[in-house]
């Protein structure tokens, strides 16, 4: 609990309402159940947030998880002369299952990024999707996931999009989909 000292420090010495939203965010974002749920009761009294902006609290409970880019296609308007939408998947065994597809989260550098890795790493064609080399990391950001007979992997997400590039990550240490469904689910 001695983060959660240290967050009732910073709450103290902050004046701003607005600036204190953002430190309990990053607070909550950043700490593991069950001291987030601590603090959370031991902060409100309960477990009611009656003052927090609606999309603060979503941002708070926001799930984000390592994935393998498999596959990507040309983006629309302004993004049509670079590959922008992303297919990721988990391991599945010794397989990759696909989750899910991304268009948006990264800034232009990144975007940037993930068009030369697809342009140098394109294993097969299909139309206009290109099957990359399994061995690019990126984490992805989403609301919920939910069980779903309609897709291979038995789970779609709600709102995927990508948070970061993980270049420093190996696909090794990407979740299985077993696990991503224990957790998740």
């Amino acid at each position: 609990m001695r983060g959660f000292s240290e967050l009732i420090d910073k709450l103290l010495l902050t004046s701003s309402r607005n600036r204190k939203i953002d430190i309990l965010c990053d607070y909550f974002k950043s700490t593991p159940d069950p001291d987030r749920g601590f603090a959370l009761a031991i902060i409100t009294n309960s477990l009611e947030l009656k003052n927090i902006p609606i999309s603060k609290i979503k941002e708070i409970v926001r799930e984000n998880v390592d994935a393998i880019l498999m596959y990507a296609v040309r983006g629309h308007g302004k993004r049509s002369s670079y590959y922008s939408d992303f297919t990721f998947g988990l391991w599945d065994g010794n397989q990759l299952s696909p989750i899910g597809k991304a268009y948006f989260g990264f800034n232009d550098n990144e975007l940037k990024i993930l068009d030369k890795f697809v342009r140098n790493n394109t294993i097969k064609k299909f139309g206009p999707v290109r099957e990359v080399e399994k061995t690019f990391v990126i984490e992805v950001a989403f609301d919920s996931v939910n069980s779903s007979k309609r897709h291979k992997s038995g789970v779609a997400l709600r709102f995927p999009r990508i948070k970061r590039l993980r270049e420093d990550k190996p696909i090794s240490e990407v979740l299985q989909l077993s696990e991503f469904k224990l957790e998740f689910l």
